[in-house]
């Protein structure tokens, strides 16, 4: 599927789709589905792809700009999916790629907002049910989009690939994407914040330097590891089977996927 319209709404908003379910034992997959086109939420959870899945994405990429504006934000703005969740299934979110400009402008804060107000290049929000034991898995995937907060949204923190998330493993990503934020001068790299309780996986992800990012995960850079614009050209080995080398300069020179 592709989309290059203009698509807006309140929540739940995605350029492929707005929502998806688990139902009856089956699960669904969103593959090869490509926005052009920019999306817009004025209250909660917008991606380029799927406002929110409870289903795989796969192979798809954004170009589009995506935009969370609004009083208040809940659950997130990505460049593929504003949030990735499930109590019944492990979720995988697996080569994909966001070229978009990601945008969260907040007009207001409340005591609750950090818990709410999040932002990221390819999934807001990786948030698996508590006690589900089910998994959010963010593989092979990158950003290349600037992502940037505008307003009161102080307290949030965008990052390269996953802002916030319980029971995930974000393995084999990476992030050139730079970074802005109005009322704080912070980012990380791969991932701010997660639920310590809980899976939080981070291997083999690497992030531009330099940047805003003080990190690349969370207050270290255990699995994030920077690297300078030069020694990203050649990092497509280091990613794994999945990438391979931009020799013919789509990507700033920077690794691509195998399928693109």
């Amino acid at each position: 599927c592709k989309n290059s319209g203009l698509i807006s709404g309140k929540s739940d908003i995605g350029g492929i789709c707005g929502i998806t379910n688990y139902k009856g034992g089956e699960l669904t997959s969103i593959s090869r589905g490509q926005n052009n086109g920019s999306v817009f939420a004025s209250y909660a959870r917008v991606g380029g792809i799927v406002g929110i899945a409870e289903s795989n994405i796969e192979e798809c990429i954004n170009y589009g700009s995506i935009t969370l504006k609004g009083e208040k934000a809940w659950y997130g703005v990505a460049g593929i999916a504003g949030c990735v969740a499930s109590s019944a299934v492990d979720l995988r979110v697996e080569r994909c790629v966001n070229h978009g400009k990601v945008n969260m402008y907040i007009a207001s804060f409340n005591d609750y907002s950090y818990r709410t107000q999040q932002i990221a290049g390819i999934v807001a929000n990786a948030g698996m049910f508590k006690n589900s034991g089910k998994t959010a898995y963010i593989t092979d995937c990158y950003n290349t989009g600037d992502i940037s907060v505008f307003g009161n949204a102080c307290v949030q923190i965008p990052c390269g690939i996953v802002n916030w998330g319980r029971n995930y493993v974000i393995k084999n990503c990476y992030n050139v994407g730079e970074f802005y934020n109005e009322s704080a001068n912070s980012a990380r790299g791969i991932v701010i914040s997660y639920d310590a309780d809980y899976k939080h996986d981070v291997i083999n992800c690497y992030w531009l330097t330099p940047s805003m990012a003080a990190y690349g995960n969370a207050n270290t850079n255990d699995g994030a590891t920077p690297k300078s614009a030069e020694e990203f050209k050649n990092l497509a080995d280091s990613l794994g089977e999945n990438y391979k080398n931009d020799t013919k300069n789509v990507n700033n020179g920077y690794p691509i996927l195998s399928w693109q």
